[in-house]
């Protein structure tokens, strides 16, 4: 473990190719680098690159923006440490996915450098659930388990706000977009 900026990051891999920066999955209430490490350790694998997992707060205790705020303290970090953006993706799973699009829009909003590429599995990016959720598809996650985490991670912000829930943003301007479902 290490950190970047103030973020504690677990780091898999040796970046041969580069930096993915990963931002778990978890509802914004659950998960760290540990919950993700079987998925981060192949991913590092496979691009070949080095994976900096970070440990971004969690939900209730730190509601939105907390999490984006460590995600772009993270990519502000590899940007210190002398990674050019071209040499970094951002990738995450599930509310990491939607946290991926998220800081996306947020850096290219404040005219600052963006990631060579975005990489989302399963990304959460209906906090409202009402544009793209589909119970009898999910196998998995419950809609009261989701709409908790989901109020908890918004705190007293909406749910349609962009940058919680990226659907309802403008994704023009982002870097190449890879999502897997």
């Amino acid at each position: 473990s290490t950190v970047l900026g103030p973020v504690p990051v677990e780091l898999t891999g040796d970046g041969q190719r580069g930096t993915v920066l990963y931002l778990h999955g978890g509802g914004y209430v659950s998960g760290a680098p540990v919950t993700h490490r079987a998925l981060t350790s192949h991913l590092a694998r496979l691009a070949d690159a080095s994976v900096a997992v970070a440990d971004y707060r969690l939900a209730p205790e730190n509601p939105f923006p907390a999490a984006l705020d460590d995600a772009e303290a993270c990519w502000n970090g590899l940007l210190e440490e002398g990674y050019k953006p071209e040499q970094i993706a951002v990738a995450g799973d599930s509310a990491g996915g939607g946290l991926s699009i998220a800081l996306a829009m947020r850096l290219r909003d404040k005219g600052l450098p963006l990631p060579a590429s975005l990489t989302v599995f399963s990304p959460w990016v209906d906090l409202t659930q009402e544009q793209l959720y589909a119970p009898e598809c999910e196998p998995v996650l419950q809609a009261r388990w989701t709409s908790k985490a989901a109020r908890l991670y918004a705190g007293q912000e909406s749910l349609t706000n962009p940058l919680i829930s990226p659907i309802f943003g403008d994704l023009s301007g982002l870097p190449p977009l890879l999502i897997q479902v």
